[in-house]
C-alpha cells in the first residue's frame, strides 16, 4: 500500500513542555495537523424580492476536526505528561453544518444618500455540534468544553453617500 511521507511535525504544548521531550512525540509520524478538516462545502446566494427587499443564505459544511485522545502517565522524572493515545485524525468531532441568513432594504434618503438596514439570522438550525470535549481518557472523557454559538439575531444599518 502507498504510504504518505513521514511528518513529524510536533506542536509545542500551551503549558511550555520542551517539544524535543520523546514523550512529546509520541504517535506524531502522520498524523493530521490539528486544524485539518478533510472536505468543505460553502453555498451562497442572493434573492431579491419586490420593493427592493434582498434575502441572502450562507451554508457552511465541514467534517469534524481531528480529536486526539490521551492519557496522562504521572510517574516520570519530569511530572505528569500528556500523551496522544493514538495518531491524531483517528477520531474526529461531529461534522458541523450552519446556515446563516440576512433580509436587507435599501431606502434612498436623498441625492446619493441611502441607508440599507438589515436583519441577520445567526445558526439558524440552532446546531449545538461539539467543537471541543475533554480529551483525556478517564471519568471525564468526553465532556463538552465547548459547542457551536446558538441561534442568534443582529439588527444592523449601513449609510453610504
Amino acid at each position: 500500500p502507498h504510504r504518505t511521507a513521514q511528518s513529524y511535525y510536533s506542536e509545542v504544548p500551551s503549558n511550555s513542555n520542551d517539544a524535543n521531550d520523546p514523550n512529546n512525540r509520541i504517535n506524531i509520524p502522520d498524523r493530521a495537523m490539528g486544524s485539518d478538516t478533510q472536505n468543505i462545502l460553502k453555498l451562497a446566494g442572493t434573492y431579491l424580492l419586490p420593493y427592493g427587499i434582498s434575502l441572502s443564505g450562507n451554508y457552511r459544511f465541514y467534517t469534524g476536526k481531528p480529536l486526539t485522545r490521551t492519557v496522562v502517565v504521572t510517574d516520570l522524572n519530569q511530572g505528569p505528561v500528556s500523551v496522544p493515545a493514538e495518531t491524531r485524525g483517528t477520531y474526529r468531532y461531529p461534522n458541523v453544518s450552519l446556515l446563516d441568513f440576512r433580509a436587507s432594504k435599501t431606502l434612498g434618503l436623498s441625492r446619493g444618500v441611502k441607508l440599507e438596514v438589515m436583519l441577520n439570522v445567526f445558526n439558524a438550525f440552532n446546531a449545538s455540534t461539539v467543537i471541543n470535549q475533554v480529551t483525556t481518557l478517564g471519568s471525564s472523557y468526553g465532556q463538552p468544553i465547548q459547542i457551536l454559538t446558538p441561534v442568534g439575531a443582529g439588527f444592523g444599518a449601513r449609510l453610504t453617500f
